[in-house]
């Protein structure tokens, strides 16, 4: 056996460390939204940068290894004991308990979920690192979102000193899409707050301190903004308060970066292609459509043929949604020049890259196919080394595939395809078997971050 062939290394998610970006989004189902939370600033910061890795279409809650220095600055916190704060503020979340409520007809809860934020947090000592976990509990309200969940950049938040106006974004942030406004009842606005029944007991107060303040810092520093007024009297007492929500446009273009555009021109390509759609049609639905627009519709698809399990050709059935936007989207480029030519300009950039990425990635199945002619060359004579020299080919390209696919996802390119080997036909039996392989081709089934 020739000791010289390349043998790919195996990484495992623990080997790697996550990096959480401020441009990264927060995807929560809106039950999560409407449950009651008793979380400091602190902790809901942590706890949502880490909801920030967890992606919509996952199918199970990951685990994840993070620098606390770097956790601790995304969070606010500089103190030079910052790792005993960051310990600690974990330590609290673990007993925390997030309660979802499902009501009756009449507003009187049948079922009360409670749930703990996080599993489980392993600290290295020595080496400045937590390996934490979220609880599977939670995967309800955060993997394999389809529909009846809002998203929003984390920066929107990390940014807001008070938990109340925290909880006010996303409140209202959920109606922003359609509805754009949103009746509260005094006491579901309490509830949703999780005030206290012997705090800020008369409504002027809780407008002020908590409503006045959140109107002012939502305006400053989020991508939406409010006005509010009473909707309903109970007598002299205020029952409720309508709030209609607004996009914030001076806000979205001042913190629109070249970064956040790139991370969802990679993501929402990627998963365009994933689904039979050709790279140029993506690029050209990129320059058209805004990426909210393609994601509305790309789920719009995608559900219709989980429920209805008649649509054949699915591709085919995504393309007309996206030309008719059967989703009904309400996001678009329009009257925005700036924005349509960042995304236009990103998904040019893209394109050019997965094209440099993909040549690179066959070139090195193509070097380890010829190592190995090559060594069988060698051995020709010999008809049982020969068979043996095959069989580890086979296995080892098909661990390479799996290894560079791995590496494509991770890195937010679209797995190879068929087309990737055209002009290839020497390869292309060994990304068939590699599609086979129920041990192998993990990555192809897996989503890129959004």
């Amino acid at each position: 056996m020739n000791n010289d062939l390349p043998m790919p290394q195996q990484l495992t998610f623990d080997d790697e460390l996550a990096e959480i970006k401020p441009y990264y989004l927060v995807n929560q189902a809106n039950d999560l939204i409407n449950s009651r939370q008793d979380l400091s600033l602190t902790e809901r910061r942590i706890i949502y940068s880490l909801i920030s890795l967890v992606q919509p279409e996952d199918e199970e809650m990951k685990t994840y290894v993070l620098q606390i220095k770097d956790l601790a600055r995304l969070v606010g916190i500089s103190e030079h004991s910052f790792y005993e704060r960051v310990e600690k503020s974990i330590d609290q979340l673990q007993s925390k308990v997030l309660v979802v409520e499902k009501f009756d007809a009449k507003g009187n809860p049948i079922i009360v979920d409670k749930i703990n934020w996080i599993q489980q947090a392993t600290y290295l000592k020595g080496e400045g690192l937590v390996r934490i976990k979220l609880s599977d509990a939670l995967a309800q309200y955060l993997v394999n979102l389809k529909t009846s969940y809002t998203k929003y950049r984390l920066y929107n938040v990390l940014k807001l000193k008070s938990e109340y106006s925290w909880r006010m974004y996303e409140i209202l942030k959920e109606r922003e899409p359609l509805q754009r406004k949103r009746i509260l009842r005094v006491s579901e606005l309490r509830r949703l707050l999780n005030i206290p029944d012997d705090k800020l007991t008369q409504t002027k107060n809780l407008k002020k301190v908590v409503i006045e303040k959140a109107k002012e810092e939502l305006k400053e520093k989020t991508d939406i903004y409010f006005e509010y007024e009473v909707h309903k009297k109970v007598g002299r007492r205020i029952d409720s308060f309508v709030f209609y929500v607004y996009k914030n446009d001076q806000n979205v273009r001042q913190f629109l970066s070249k970064d956040a555009v790139d991370f969802d021109v990679r993501a929402v390509l990627s998963r365009i292609m994933k689904y039979g759609i050709s790279k140029s049609v993506a690029v050209s639905w990129i320059k058209e459509y805004h990426p909210r627009y393609i994601e509305e519709n790309l789920d719009y698809a995608i559900g219709m043929q989980s429920h209805s399990g008649s649509i054949e050709n699915l591709s085919g059935y995504i393309y007309q949604t996206m030309k008719h936007n059967y989703a009904g989207s309400i996001y678009s480029y329009e009257d925005d020049e700036y924005e349509s030519s960042l995304y236009g300009m990103a998904a040019g950039d893209y394109v050019h890259k997965v094209k440099a990425k993909t040549e690179e990635d066959i070139e090195r199945i193509k070097d380890l196919l010829s190592r190995y002619n090559q060594a069988m060359l060698k051995t020709s004579d010999d008809f049982q080394a020969l068979q043996q020299l095959g069989k580890e080919r086979k296995r080892q390209l098909i661990s390479l595939i799996d290894e560079i696919n791995e590496g494509r996802v991770k890195h937010g390119y679209p797995c190879l395809s068929h087309s990737d080997f055209s002009g290839y036909e020497e390869l292309l039996p060994y990304f068939n078997e590699w599609e086979k392989t129920p041990t192998q081709g993990s990555a192809e089934r897996e989503e890129i971050p959004y």
